[in-house]
């Protein structure tokens, strides 16, 4: 199908204006713009292959991703992350360990897929999507330490199912893994990778100021981010947990300032790290909108929906990913996290691009029944995210808050050290989509 210049210019116009009524119509009726952007994308590939973007389509993906996760760390404040910290590893720990089981043990049992390569898909579809739950939480009227938490999670379960499920793909391909071997390339693979991030962002507050002079040169920071994640994925370590740090590290510059000065004076005049401005902050943030726009399209557009069975099973296991996430977070997240934020994190089950680009790899290894699998991956991403964009609407407008309070029952009470809250003061409301 050849499709003119002049009619592709007019399309991104006219899905441009599209997400951003979307978005205002997120903002009156909760009606998610994610779903819609992949019901848009969905009748787009009735007409248009995903192979007509090529390897370009790909390309946009990561850097929607590097972008989005580089824009969220720069919101991410330091004491909100020390706090969100070791809820962020239980958290990740328990609902990627379920998900590998439960997802394993189901796809085993409805397919012909052997027990190994089960596992494999339940590795796959391990990791949250932090493409789909970074615009999600903006959304949402939830604490700064439930957002810190829930984005680190996104990013740290990804790439633990790459590490996991390319280890796991090479059991099925040769039969030989070592399990304490792929526990210490993890950690191995998130310190170097944080370490990058740590230093290039301390280097570049530093350099930010002079760059300020340069003309055009607001784009100039998001080039850093890129190069940067090139050499890290170059290296073999997980780029995008570069890019979030990178982003942490810039938006902390300031607070980091002050405790060097206060160490000693002399840092005072050698070290001068500069915070983003307003308007750098607002410009991040209107890129990341239009790179999601897209990312959300071209995910609808790639999920080929003809397979009936397929599709069903794909639905199956989207459910029982609402079973394990409830079960982790109720096994894991902090009793002081309030009651409306911990049933917003027990729905959030998105998965996206790590879950699509592992099924790519499976494809190409050419393990039987690997089409079977991009399938299923495929229509699980559709459904995760359908999923968790109506249950979001739910809690937030509808009765079922009241039964997720009641599953949840235990939440939302202050440490010991805090006094409690007054009846009077207690929520009686989850809180709402913005």
């Amino acid at each position: 199908m050849v499709i003119s210049v002049s009619l592709i210019i007019l399309a991104i116009g006219a899905l441009v204006f599209a997400a951003h009524f979307f978005a205002w119509l997120f903002s009156f009726t909760a009606i998610p713009d994610v779903l819609l952007l992949m019901l848009v994308g969905l009748v787009i590939g009735v007409w248009v292959s995903p192979d007509f973007f090529g390897q370009f389509g790909d390309v946009v993906l990561i850097i929607t991703l590097v972008v989005m996760l580089f824009e969220s760390g720069t919101k991410l404040q330091a004491s909100v992350l020390r706090n969100a910290l070791s809820g962020t590893t239980r958290l990740v720990l328990a609902s990627f360990i379920l998900s590998v089981l439960g997802i394993g043990a189901l796809v085993w049992l409805v397919t012909s897929l052997p027990l190994m390569v089960s596992l494999m898909v339940g590795a796959m579809l391990g990791g949250t999507s932090s493409a789909v739950v970074i615009p999600l939480l903006d959304r949402l009227q939830v604490a700064s330490t439930s957002r810190a938490l829930l984005i680190l999670e996104s990013a740290f379960s990804d790439v633990l199912a790459i590490v996991v499920t390319i280890a796991l793909l090479g059991v099925v391909t040769t039969g030989n893994v070592s399990f304490a071997g792929v526990t210490i390339l993890t950690i191995i693979s998130f310190v170097y990778a944080g370490l990058f991030g740590i230093v290039s962002g301390f280097i570049w507050s530093l350099l930010l100021d002079q760059v300020r002079h340069i003309r055009n040169s607001m784009f100039v920071t998001l080039a850093f981010v890129f190069i940067l994640y090139g050499v890290v994925e170059a290296i073999g370590f997980p780029g995008p947990i570069a890019a979030l740090v990178f982003g942490i590290m810039l938006g902390n510059s300031g607070p980091l300032k002050q405790r060097l000065s206060a160490a000693h004076p002399v840092m005072r005049w050698l070290i001068n790290p500069v915070v983003l401005s307003r308007r750098e902050r607002a410009f991040f943030s209107e890129i990341v909108f239009l790179l999601q726009t897209f990312f959300f399209i071209f995910v609808g557009l790639s999920i080929e929906a003809a397979n009936l069975r397929v599709m069903v099973i794909a639905l199956g296991v989207a459910a029982a990913l609402l079973v394990i996430r409830y079960a982790a977070v109720r096994l894991t997240l902090p009793r002081a996290t309030g009651v409306w934020e911990a049933s917003y994190a027990a729905v959030m089950i998105p998965r996206g691009l790590a879950a699509a680009v592992l099924a790519a790899l499976v494809v190409q290894k050419n393990i039987p029944d690997a089409v079977f699998i991009l399938d299923l991956t495929y229509g699980v991403v559709l459904w995760s995210i359908a999923l968790t964009s109506v249950f979001v609407f739910l809690i937030s407008k509808t009765s079922l808050r009241t039964t997720y309070a009641r599953l949840l029952a235990g939440f939302g009470v202050p440490p010991p050290q805090q006094p409690q809250q007054s009846p009077q003061q207690s929520p009686q409301q989850p809180p709402q989509l913005n």
